[in-house]
Parts: structure tokens; C-alpha cells; sequence
């Protein structure tokens, strides 16, 4: 995956053609190119600072700077190897190693869902935003919205067992499928006690929750003005 991704992206630039490409690039002032960085940075501080007020929430007090450097470790583990969002959220629990173990999987999981869902939203609004705007086939308009929520559904469902206690859910199901995996089965104790932190956010954190999905739906607003000044700086229109 990791070597089809460097393929596309070599083909676009080959397409494109690098002149065009490095004539953008250079066309870039050093205040131009700060004021980028200082996007950037606000968009993994906004993600560190919410990740941090799940970790204050579980009773862990986490310096600022020790999580964004799991942060960007994660991102950087993420981008770099064909392991995606898998790689990323377990580099990112196995920086914390000093924390207790279960509390970090717990804050991880929770944080991934409400940025997925806060994700979600944006995009339907997007969906809403092409299928009023754009004179696409009806069927087009379907399959979008069709897709959008399926996902969202899916989301909805897993939060919705998360509050119940996902893991142990999870380790049932199989072992009804006669799946049993004995070095996971053995560590069912510990698989408990973060189901029980999960659910116990949902459980008594509502307001935090809406706290956090809010944060997450402007992140979402940053990440997209940070591509549409970028398009404004290197010429587009």
C-alpha cells in the first residue's frame, strides 16, 4: 500500500509536470510558508489539546509537549508505513509507557471515535453542500448520501457498544464463532477494566463529549482553510 501510494503520488508530479510543480512551490514567500507551518500547528495542537482533556478526564495529568510528540510520532508512523490509522493510534499508546496502559487505550479509542464522528458530520455536510450545488445523476446523489450514512450508522453502532463494552462484546461474538485467541483470552481481565473506562466516559461525561465534537468539527474548518490559503498562495484561483 505503502509503495502503490509513492507510485501515485510520483505519477501525479510526472503528469502535472515538476516544472509546474517547483515554479508553485518557489512562487512561496517565508511569510507565506510560516503562516502554513503556523496552520499545521494549530491543527495538531487542537488535536493534542483534546486527546489531553481525555487524558485529565481518566485522572492522568499529561504535560502538553509529551503528547503532542506521541502525537506527531503517531502521525509520522501513520503516513510512512502502510499501517494508516493502525500504526498511528498504537505508536502513539505505546509512547505513553510511564501511563497505565489501559487508560491510554481507553482515551485513544474514545478520541478516535469522537473525531471520526465530528469527521462524519462535516462530510455530510459537504454531501448536502454538492448535491444542492452540483447537477449530478440522480443515482450519484444517492450513492452519496447512501455511503455518508452507512458510515455514520456504523459509527453510531460502535459508540453505542463502546458505552456497553466493546472489547468484551467483541471477545463474545468470536467465541461464539468457536474464534478463541488464547493470548488475548488471558488478558480478559485487563480487556474489562478498559471497556470500563470507556464506558465510563460516555456514561459520565456527556458534556465533555459535546465539548470535544465541536473541537473536532473545527479542526475540520482549519484543515480546509489551511488548503484553501494554500491554493490562494501558490497561484490558484
Amino acid at each position: 500500500i505503502g509503495i502503490a501510494g509513492l507510485g501515485l503520488f510520483a505519477y501525479i508530479i510526472y503528469k502535472t509536470g515538476l516544472a509546474k510543480v517547483w515554479q508553485a512551490i518557489r512562487n512561496l514567500t517565508v511569510l507565506e510558508i510560516t503562516a502554513l507551518i503556523g496552520l499545521r500547528f494549530l491543527y495538531w495542537g487542537i488535536r493534542t489539546l483534546n486527546w489531553q482533556v481525555l487524558m485529565r478526564a481518566s485522572g492522568e495529568r499529561v504535560p502538553f509537549l509529551e503528547l503532542f510528540g506521541a502525537r506527531i510520532a503517531g502521525n509520522a508512523v501513520g503516513y510512512l508505513t502502510p499501517a494508516g490509522n493502525l500504526g498511528a493510534e498504537t505508536m502513539r499508546i505505546f509512547m505513553l509507557d510511564r501511563i497505565d496502559r489501559k487508560k491510554v487505550v481507553a482515551t485513544v479509542i474514545v478520541d478516535k471515535t469522537i473525531e471520526f464522528l465530528a469527521g462524519i458530520f462535516a462530510t455530510a455536510l459537504s454531501v448536502l453542500f454538492v448535491i444542492i450545488t452540483f447537477a449530478l445523476p440522480q443515482r450519484h446523489k444517492i450513492t452519496l448520501v447512501a455511503l455518508t450514512a452507512c458510515v455514520f450508522a456504523l459509527l453510531i453502532f460502535l459508540m453505542a457498544k463502546q458505552k456497553q463494552g466493546l472489547f468484551t462484546w467483541a471477545l463474545d461474538a468470536m467465541a461464539k464463532l468457536k474464534i478463541k485467541i488464547p493470548a488475548v483470552e488471558k488478558r480478559r481481565d485487563q480487556i474489562r477494566e478498559t471497556d470500563a473506562h470507556i464506558s465510563a466516559f460516555y456514561r459520565e461525561r456527556r458534556g465533555l463529549f459535546y465539548l470535544l465534537f465541536g473541537s473536532y468539527f473545527a479542526q475540520s474548518w482549519v484543515w480546509a482553510f489551511e488548503i484553501f490559503v494554500t491554493f490562494l498562495f501558490v497561484g490558484g484561483s
